[in-house]
């Protein structure tokens, strides 16, 4: 038999499938972190524009925010803003809340669904359905006061300009594994805490609203 004509011998095929996997294994694994990047650039996109729906939800809210009103030049519309006036009860440096009130039979709702979209949250003013398997992104907002004026000597001051802020979250792998029942309005504060924030992912955003003042 010709030597050139002889075949792979058993080692030299052994060490071809070996050298095979490993390039092999290196390809999945690059694989596998493109797959969970892309995930992850999807959600925070998803999360980017739920956080911006709600501070332009915020902006619209605050036209109704006027000054002075049709019945007291000295005082404001500030009751009309239902937003900023949660329920008739002023959020304004009342620290991170969950805005689930009264946004419901406006289609506002704090919780959304994997895609963006928002979820009925409540079931009546009262009584929330945060544990919905749906609920995969949740909103707080937070406002405070950046300016306080004084209308007239001996008078409490009012707000007219606040600093509105909206952090969505999710859990990371979208799944809860802190059991919080995370967006519901008990775990506003529980979810950042040191123990249950590794659980999560979180966005920020940070806007002005002002009132608006007739002249």
């Amino acid at each position: 038999m010709n030597a050139r004509a002889r075949g792979y011998t058993a080692i030299e095929v052994m060490i071809s499938l070996a050298l095979l996997g490993v390039g092999a294994a290196g390809v999945i694994s690059m694989q596998r972190g493109t797959i969970q990047g892309i995930s992850h650039a999807r959600n925070l996109d998803t999360a980017n524009a739920i956080a911006h729906t709600w501070l332009e939800r915020m902006r619209a809210d605050a036209t109704q925010w006027t000054k002075p009103n049709g019945g007291d030049a000295d005082g404001n519309d500030f009751a009309s803003a239902r937003f900023l006036n949660r329920g008739g009860s002023n959020m304004t440096d009342a620290g991170w809340y969950l805005p689930d009130q009264a946004f419901a039979t406006l289609g506002m709702s704090p919780a959304f669904d994997v895609l963006g979209r928002d979820l009925p949250y409540l079931t009546n003013p009262t009584t929330p359905s945060p544990t919905q398997p749906a609920v995969k992104f949740c909103t707080h907002v937070r406002i405070d006061c950046l300016v306080k004026t004084l209308v007239t000597a001996g008078a409490p001051t009012t707000c007219s300009l606040m600093r509105a802020q909206v952090r969505v979250f999710w859990p990371k792998d979208l799944v809860d594994t802190g059991n919080l029942a995370y967006c519901s309005a008990g775990a506003a504060d529980a979810v950042a805490d040191a123990t249950n924030a590794p659980n999560y992912h979180f966005l920020y955003v940070v806007s002005a609203i002002r009132q608006n003042t007739v002249r």
